[in-house]
């Protein structure tokens, strides 16, 4: 084998390991965070358009102190805005911003079943992207109510 022959294979061999390395280090894997959520009355808001209750139209902004094991962690901000009348739908976009970076939720649902669909069988977002540490996540993030005004969020998040 010549000298340069010699020289590529270390390189290839090298590299190989370099990716089985961060393979088996997680760098492809699934994490997970659980944040709790304390939402502040003073920042949530409700405009109720005509008609009076939940209708299309209607839109919630709120937001909320997050926490990680019990230390402050940073903010969630969002809105949703209602867009079906026959399932009293709305749609959910919010920002988690965190110590180390955002996550961009996205989502919806309604109270009402209709055309197959039914409410509350998961509360349930999508994670559509991230800046800092979450930077080109995608995932899942999973809403259980604790108290009121407490909610705990279980992010799913996949490179």
């Amino acid at each position: 084998m010549t000298a340069r022959r010699t020289i590529v294979a270390a390189a290839i061999a090298g590299a190989i390991a370099l990716v089985a390395a961060g393979l088996s280090a997680g760098g492809g894997a699934t994490r997970s965070l659980v944040l709790d959520v304390r939402f502040e009355k003073t920042s949530f808001v409700t405009d109720d358009v005509a008609p009076k209750g939940r209708s299309v139209g209607d839109t919630w902004v709120y937001s909320g102190a997050v926490t990680r094991a019990g230390a402050a962690f940073g903010r969630y901000e969002g809105v949703d805005v209602g867009v079906d009348g026959k399932i009293q739908g709305f749609v959910r976009t919010a920002m988690l911003l965190l110590s180390d970076g955002t996550i961009a939720v996205q989502g919806g649902g309604g109270n009402v079943g209709a055309s197959g669909w039914k409410p509350g069988a998961k509360d349930e977002l999508a994670v559509v992207g991230g800046t800092g540490a979450y930077a080109g996540v995608r995932g899942t993030l999973h809403v259980v109510e604790l108290s009121d005004p407490v909610m705990r969020f279980t992010i799913k998040l996949s490179p």
